[in-house]
């Protein structure tokens, strides 16, 4: 039977968490009831069409799909195992510095340093891995508050935390801190209250200075996290959401309402916050929800069954095969917003240690995920150094930050330039922080996908005969396999093919394989933007 030929789908928004839940795909439908060629972003998922079904290191682009790296900005302390959430404190002038609680170690990076320091630590005992650390910037100044211990700012001088004095506040009481509208706000387990407009540490009840606040009647269960969003802040609840909407009354600044449809949560970790978007994303009782001032609407529902599935799966690179376990509660997550571009759920079996992580690309609204062991996603700025700046403290800075440093900025306070795209960042346990590198240059990325199951008909077997790859570098590694199915659902062993022709962005990958449907599986570092699959009709099955 005559070749056939097959460019592939490398553009579908669906993406299955969980490899057994990709179903039995084919190019060419019998009677398939579900059948639909369009299969753009936010389609209904499962069409039956090949698509990519598993991925790691790997992320979309507007062609097709990448391979990433990662590039080391900062290093750790050796044999370090404390590092938990980082936040980037804005102190002295607009410096910036990253800070870790660290359960009390209170690890900075301070550019005029150039190292991880723990500063001021509490004594043993007085705050615990569960104790909750919130920041709120206000003022020109970020400052940290330990839930029911204390309040401190970053003193660039000294190096040393300072402690805050919040006039008219009982901390031993408080839960955290946050900012809105030019207001610092603190939180109790049924009342949010809020600073004078001019002293953010005074929270004194006042006609005079407008501090002042009090219970919120729309409060289901304790409240657990207060967040700031575009317009006001969100309460977030055992049982429900409350927003708060600013109304420019200095009498009576904010407007409480729940929020329609809310669920609760009871953990920070569960919310995407970090962002000037006019929503959040977070777990609550009711699953994922994007949530707004005045509305919860289910968003990511795949995503939100894969975390409550109970099942782990990875993938060997080594061995090329998957690996999956049935765990008895719920996967661990932190969620995270980065450059209002990436949402990033970042999961493990076991909380503080996250493996993988997924990320929704809002730009391209498709999926793309991480394999790395790691604290936790943020936004990466490089702490500035500042003041008279020495080589010695330039000696940890990446020269690309440096393109648009004069030798005057030397002098004063160094604004790096920053790019799109070169933010996204994940902390491991010993403080290293790693930048995920989407640069296209000849590299040492190493991405997985795997993309299928391809069949041409319900009643035939398909025989593979070669597959063209665009585009690979010609000095990259990059390896493609046949991955067998014989059954539409169990993999057989992963069949490496033979290279026959390699061109500057253009490989060509030949093996005669016959199975009932064939998985494509790609290894190393690539730019896939086209795949042309070359294959012959088999007998029926």
């Amino acid at each position: 039977m005559a070749n056939k030929y097959a460019r592939l789908n490398l553009a579908s928004a669906i993406f299955p968490f969980y490899t057994a839940a990709a179903g039995r795909t084919v190019m060419v439908p019998d009677i398939d009831e579900n059948f639909d060629r369009y299969n753009a972003a936010n389609t209904a998922p499962d069409k039956g069409v090949p698509q990519v079904f598993y991925m790691h290191n790997c992320m979309p682009i507007s062609g097709g799909f990448q391979s990433i790296g990662y590039l080391q900005r900062l290093a750790g302390i050796p044999g370090s195992v404390d590092f938990d959430t980082p936040y980037q404190l804005i102190n002295s002038g607009d410096a910036s510095f990253l800070f870790v609680p660290a359960q009390g170690l209170n690890y900075i990076f301070d550019g005029d340093v150039g190292n991880w320091a723990s500063i001021s630590p509490m004594l043993t005992g007085q705050v615990g891995s569960n104790t909750l650390v919130t920041t709120a910037y206000v003022k020109g100044s970020t400052y940290i508050f330990y839930a029911h211990y204390g309040c401190f700012i970053y003193n660039a001088t000294t190096k040393v935390l300072d402690s805050v004095t919040l006039a008219g506040l009982d901390v031993t009481k408080i839960l955290g801190i946050f900012s809105a509208n030019g207001y610092m706000l603190a939180w109790t387990i049924d009342s949010v209250v809020y600073s004078s407009l001019t002293d953010p540490t005074n929270f004194t009840p006042s006609i005079q200075t407008g501090a002042g606040g009090g219970k919120i009647l729309d409060v289901k269960g304790q409240i657990n996290i207060c967040l700031p969003i575009s317009g006001g802040f969100l309460v977030y609840c055992e049982k429900n959401i409350v927003g708060a909407s600013y109304s420019g009354n200095t009498f009576y600044p904010y407007v409480y309402l729940e929020v329609k449809g809310s669920g609760g949560t009871d953990s920070l970790d569960n919310i995407a916050y970090q962002s000037n978007l006019p929503y959040h994303v977070a777990l609550t009782t009711a699953g994922i929800q994007q949530v707004s001032l005045d509305s919860a609407i289910p968003t990511l529902p795949e995503l939100s069954d894969f975390l409550t599935g109970q099942i782990f799966e990875d993938f060997n690179e080594a061995t090329l095969s998957f690996s999956e376990s049935f765990l008895t509660s719920p996967l661990a997550v932190k969620f995270s917003y980065i450059a209002d571009r990436f949402f990033v759920c970042s999961y493990g079996v076991q909380a503080p240690n996250y493996t993988h992580a997924v990320i929704y690309d809002l730009a391209l609204n498709r999926f793309g995920k991480v394999k790395l062991n790691h604290r936790a996603a943020f936004q990466y700025a490089l702490p500035t150094p500042y003041g008279n700046i020495t080589y010695n403290q330039l000696l940890n800075t990446p020269i690309d930050t440096l393109n648009n440093t004069t030798y005057t900025d030397l002098f004063s306070l160094v604004h790096f330039s920053m790019v799109a795209k070169q933010n996204l960042a994940f902390l491991q346990e010993d403080g290293t922080v790693q930048l995920v590198d989407f640069s296209l240059r000849e590299n040492n990325a190493s991405g997985v996908f795997i993309l299928g199951k391809m069949q041409f008909s319900r009643n035939a077997v398909m025989v593979h005969q070669r597959t063209d790859v665009e585009t690979v570098n010609k000095n990259n590694i990059f390896s493609l396999y046949i991955l067998p199915t014989y059954n539409g659902k169990d993999f057989g062993t992963a069949v490496p093919t033979v290279t026959n022709n390699t061109g500057t962005l253009m490989r060509t990958f030949a093996k005669r394989f016959t199975a009932s449907n064939i998985s494509l599986l790609c290894v190393g570092a690539f730019n896939v933007t086209s795949i042309v699959l070359n294959f012959t009709i088999g007998g029926s099955r």
